[in-house]
């Protein structure tokens, strides 16, 4: 499972919105991927939802607890590699993400690569 931590207001989750919406399409039933709209508005997430086309489920964590929990800073995105057995494999928390390193990332964490 992925699941990626955003926000409206977060230029760099605005721009790894669409790879990680790539990626969801690529790898329907191999692996989950689940949005967690983060210190956001529902008003706020659901515009960039319906601006970027977004179909993967998105949660609500206006209070930020998944952030706080799992993340060693509090600044977005953070995106989770969740492994077979429920274990957080990697946290990304260092740049956007591309289709690239998502795809990398996936193959190395989760031994799933889709093209």
């Amino acid at each position: 499972m992925i699941v990626n931590l955003w926000a409206s207001w977060c230029p760099p989750c605005r721009a790894e919105l669409p790879a990680i919406q790539r990626y969801a399409q690529r790898a329907a039933g191999q692996v989950a991927v689940v949005g967690v709209a983060t210190l956001d508005t529902r008003n706020g997430a659901s515009s960039i939802i319906e601006d970027l086309g977004l179909t993967f489920p998105v949660l609500y964590d206006e209070q930020g607890v998944l952030l706080r929990a799992a993340a060693d800073r509090s600044a977005l995105p953070v995106t989770l590699f969740v492994d077979r057995d429920g274990r957080i494999a990697h946290v990304h928390q260092v740049a956007a993400l591309t289709d690239t390193t998502l795809n990398q990332l996936a193959g190395q964490y989760l031994g799933v690569a889709v093209s």
